[in-house]
C-alpha cells in the first residue's frame, strides 16, 4: 500500500497529541529515531507492516493515516456535515477523527439518532393523517368514550331512575368500560410494534414492501414469461386486495419488458437524449420508459432513478424512493411538484429541475407526463400522471422549491399549503 505525502505529518501530530517522544515510537516499530523523523517530515513513503505497527502504537485506525482510503468514521463525519448543511474546511472530518476519535464517534451516533427520529415523525406523521387502521382504531376508542359519557350523564343527572334500569346502565358501562381497555391496548400495541418490522396493514403496503425487497425487478421477466402465480406464491403478500394489486404491477412491468427490451434499450443507456424521443426511436410510450429507467437496476441504466405515478384525485398508485426525495406514503403530497402541472396538461411532456427541502434534500432532474387511458368507449379518459426524477448534478439557474407533504414541510409562507407544519426552519 503506498501512502501520500502527509501520513507522516498526521503520524507526528497524533505522537504529540500522545506525549510520546519520538525515539520511544521509533522503539515501539523497531525503527531508528532518524528514519522515524523522516518519516514524520513526509520524506519517506511508508506501508504495510511499518504502517500497521505505526497506527497500533498510536491507537488510531490505519485508514485514518492513509490518503488512498478515508476510513469510515471520516467519510461518517463528512456526510453528517453534508446532511446537517454544515460548511466544514478540506481534511477537517480526518483531524477531528485522529484527534477526538471518541467525540467523532459520539458525533456519528447522534447524526444517526437524528435522522432515525425525523424518520419516526415522518411515518408518524403519515399514519396520523392517512393510516386506515390507525384512524379505524382512533374512531373505536372515541365511539366507546362517547357511550360511557352518555350513560354515566344519564346515571348523574337522574334522580329516579327505575333499579331495573339503572342495573341495565351500569351494566353497560361496565361492558363499554372492558371494550375500551381492549381497544385502548390493541391501539398502544398498533403504535409500540417493532420498527424493524415492515409495516404492511394495507394492500398498497404489501406491495410497495413486497416491491421493494426484489429492488423493484424481476429478471425472470425479462428473460421468460413467467406463470406471475408463480411469483407471488414465494412472497409475503398474503391478502387477496395485495395479491390483485401485485399482480397488476408484475403484468405492467412485463408488458413494459415486452414493448422494450433491455437488449434493445441498452445501447441507449445511460440516456443522453429525451426521454420523449427516446420513446418515439423505439416504438414505446413515455410511460412504459419511464417505468423501465425508474425499475432496471442502476448499474445498468447508469443512474439512480425515482419515480411516482398518480391519479387524478392525487392518490399515489406507484412509487419508488431514492435518497433525498421523500415522498408520502398515502398522497397528499406537495402541490408544486411538476406532476401536478402534468395532470393539468395531459399528454404534454414536462421536463423540469427541483430542489427538495427535507433535511436530506437535494437537487432533482424531473421527467413529468400524464397518460389519458381510454378504458371503456363514450366514457372520459382515465389520467395517470407519472413522474421520472434523478439527481441533479450540474448548476441549476431555475429551480422550484419543493418538499414531502405539508405537515413535514419547512418552507415558510407557502401558499399552497393546506396544513400547519410540525416542523420549522430551525429544524
Amino acid at each position: 500500500m503506498s501512502i501520500g505525502d502527509q501520513v507522516g505529518t498526521r503520524i507526528r501530530e497524533k505522537r504529540v497529541q500522545l506525549r510520546i517522544r519520538q525515539s520511544q515510537l521509533a522503539k515501539m516499530v523497531g525503527v531508528s529515531p532518524s528514519y522515524l523523523n523522516l518519516i514524520e517530515h513526509n520524506r519517506r513513503r511508508i506501508g504495510g507492516k511499518l504502517l500497521t505497527d505505526l497506527a497500533e502504537a498510536l491507537t488510531i485506525d490505519i485508514d485514518l493515516l492513509s490518503e488512498d482510503g478515508k476510513s469510515s468514521k471520516v467519510a461518517r463525519l463528512e456526510e453528517a456535515a453534508h446532511y446537517h448543511k454544515v460548511e466544514t474546511q478540506a481534511e477537517s472530518a480526518r483531524e477531528l477523527a485522529t484527534r477526538f476519535p471518541a467525540w467523532s464517534s459520539f458525533l456519528i451516533e447522534l447524526d444517526r439518532n437524528v435522522r432515525s427520529l425525523e424518520a419516526k415523525i415522518d411515518a408518524l406523521s403519515d399514519r396520523l393523517s392517512h393510516d386506515p387502521q390507525l384512524a379505524t382504531s382512533l374512531h373505536e376508542v372515541i365511539t366507546t368514550v362517547t357511550a360511557i359519557r352518555a350513560t354515566s350523564s344519564i346515571l348523574s343527572d337522574s334522580d329516579d331512575i327505575d333499579p331495573m334500569w339503572q342495573m341495565r346502565f351500569q351494566r353497560n358501562i361496565s361492558e363499554d368500560s372492558l371494550r375500551l381497555a381492549e381497544e385502548a391496548q390493541a391501539l398502544v400495541d398498533y403504535l409500540d410494534a417493532d420498527e424493524t418490522e415492515a409495516r404492511t396493514g394495507t394492500p398498497y403496503e404489501e406491495v410497495e414492501a413486497f416491491l421493494h425487497e426484489n429492488d423493484y425487478y424481476f429478471e425472470m421477466i425479462e428473460t421468460e414469461t413467467p406463470d406471475i402465480d408463480d411469483i407471488l406464491n414465494i412472497s409475503a403478500i398474503r391478502s387477496t386486495a395485495g395479491r390483485l394489486l401485485a399482480r397488476n404491477v408484475l403484468e405492467t412491468f412485463q408488458m413494459d419488458a415486452t414493448a422494450l427490451p433491455l437488449a434493445s434499450l441498452i445501447d441507449d443507456l445511460p440516456i443522453q437524449t429525451g426521454l420523449s424521443q427516446l420513446a418515439q426511436k423505439h416504438h414505446c410510450t413515455i410511460p412504459q420508459l419511464m417505468r423501465r429507467l425508474a425499475c432496471l437496476p442502476t448499474e445498468t441504466v447508469g443512474r439512480d432513478f425515482g419515480m411516482v405515478s398518480m391519479d387524478v384525485t392525487g392518490s399515489i398508485l406507484f412509487r419508488k424512493q431514492i435518497d433525498g426525495f421523500h415522498m408520502p406514503r398515502f398522497g397528499s403530497a406537495c402541490a408544486y411538484w411538476p406532476i401536478f402541472q402534468a395532470l393539468q396538461m395531459p399528454m404534454r411532456f414536462l421536463e423540469d429541475v427541483v430542489i427538495h427541502t427535507g433535511r436530506e434534500g437535494g437537487t432533482f432532474h424531473t421527467y413529468s407526463y400524464c397518460e389519458a387511458i381510454q378504458d371503456n368507449i363514450g366514457r372520459p379518459p382515465r389520467l395517470v400522471a407519472h413522474m421520472l426524477f434523478y439527481p441533479h448534478t450540474q448548476e441549476a439557474a431555475q429551480a422550484t422549491r419543493v418538499g414531502a407533504t405539508c405537515r413535514v414541510c419547512a418552507i415558510a409562507a407557502c401558499p399552497s399549503r393546506r396544513e400547519p407544519s410540525i416542523l420549522g426552519e430551525e429544524l
